[in-house]
């Protein structure tokens, strides 16, 4: 199988569940997760389940894209992840 086409439960950070729910938002496959990004996978997400889907899916999500295990995130990337994802629910909350 095509790495692009591999299954999103096999990537660092993301189960059998994380895969379930971003294909439900239409994010089924590596190639898509890559197209969308941690932020646009994270809005997606966030918009369809709501506060099912916390702070912490934005770090599995940049794992996951970038093919690294969370441990090597650095804390300065999460830093930054924590502050758009906050932004991303304060913007979805202001519309809902």
């Amino acid at each position: 199988m095509h790495a692009k086409h591999l299954p999103l439960s096999h990537l660092p950070s993301l189960g059998a569940t994380s895969a379930q729910l971003l294909a439900e938002v239409g994010i089924e496959d590596v190639h898509s997760l890559q197209e969308h990004g941690a932020v646009g996978s994270f809005t997606a997400l966030r918009m369809q389940f709501g506060k099912r889907i916390t702070v912490n899916w934005i770090y599995a999500l940049e794992c996951a894209v970038l093919g690294i295990h969370w441990r090597v995130l650095s804390s300065e990337r999460k830093a930054e992840l924590r502050s758009i994802a906050h932004q991303i629910i304060a913007d979805l909350d202001r519309v809902i």
